[in-house]
């Protein structure tokens, strides 16, 4: 309930009601650091996983993003689409670049607790993997990480293996 208070302190009768919704720290990338509290710090410039430093640099085609760049040089982007429109795109050139084939990066196709998983080919220079989501509440976003100067498999066993990516 809103009041209207004058000048000496007296106060009206509250008329009408308003709700407020304050986006926090990350502004335009709250529901990123909603979505994935565990991975991203709780501010921009603040600690994420792993000692992860994370930014929101905005990016083309997205709603919104946080970047995160850890101590040993793998850099996370979490990406937040408008739409499956949006998303599609972003997932489309991923594939072009990618191992051919989607792989499912956890648990049961059939089931909301995974996603797709596209990798980097063999011949490329830098090891990423681009993460997409199931589940109906996460479906709108993605994660990209990337190792220069490593493997895929070393991406794999060092960020993705234990990096607390939502399953639920």
């Amino acid at each position: 309930m809103l009041t209207a208070v004058d000048e000496d302190g007296a106060g009206s009768t509250a008329s009408s009601s308003a709700e407020v919704f304050a986006r926090g720290p990350w502004q335009d990338a709250y529901a990123i650091a909603v979505a994935f509290p565990d991975l991203v710090s709780a501010a921009p410039g603040g600690q994420g996983w792993a000692g992860s430093t994370c930014e929101a640099p905005g990016g083309q085609g997205v709603v919104a993003m946080i970047a995160c760049t850890y101590p040993n040089g793998i850099y996370v982007q979490v990406l937040q689409f408008a739409d499956t429109a949006g998303q599609d795109v972003k997932v489309e050139q991923a594939r072009v670049l990618a191992e051919p084939g989607t792989r499912t990066w956890a648990g049961d196709p059939t089931s909301a607790d995974s996603g797709g998983l596209l990798v980097n080919r063999a011949d490329s220079t830098v090891s990423w993997m681009f993460l997409t989501f199931w589940d109906t509440d996460l479906d709108l976003f993605a994660v990209y990480a990337e190792w220069d100067g490593h493997t895929t498999k070393e991406l794999q066993s060092v960020w993705f293996a234990d990096a607390p990516l939502p399953t639920d």
